[in-house]
């Protein structure tokens, strides 16, 4: 599924368009309504978006901000010992403190320049 947006589709006030913002909440919730309905959902943003858009035929105009794949779980006989762990495996996530601040911007949570 491609989740395209362009400005001129949302809210705009002065120079801050929420096209963007709008896009992420709704591709949020198509999640989370995805996964309530047994389907496992894969976003992408690791792709080329300017061959993605020549392929499916999405204007220059408009922003393809990402890809999702989503279907059906299937049996994981199929895959190499790697990857049945990382499926079963236990999901570790950063700590709450980590990435969320209270009342006011926390500087320790900015990311390291790469």
């Amino acid at each position: 599924m491609a989740v395209v947006t362009n400005n001129a589709w949302g809210m705009t006030l002065g120079d801050r368009h929420f096209a963007p913002f709008e896009l992420g909440m709704a591709t949020m919730a198509y999640q989370i309504q995805a996964v309530s309905e047994g389907l496992h959902v894969h976003p992408i943003a690791g792709f080329n978006a300017n061959d993605a858009k020549k392929v499916l035929g999405i204007s220059k105009d408009d922003t393809l901000m990402i890809m999702l794949v989503l279907g059906y779980p299937g049996s994981d006989s199929e895959l190499n010992e790697k990857h049945k762990q990382s499926e079963r495996g236990t999901r570790i996530r950063m700590e709450l403190e980590k990435v969320h601040a209270f009342n006011a911007w926390d500087e320790s949570l900015r990311p390291q320049a790469k």
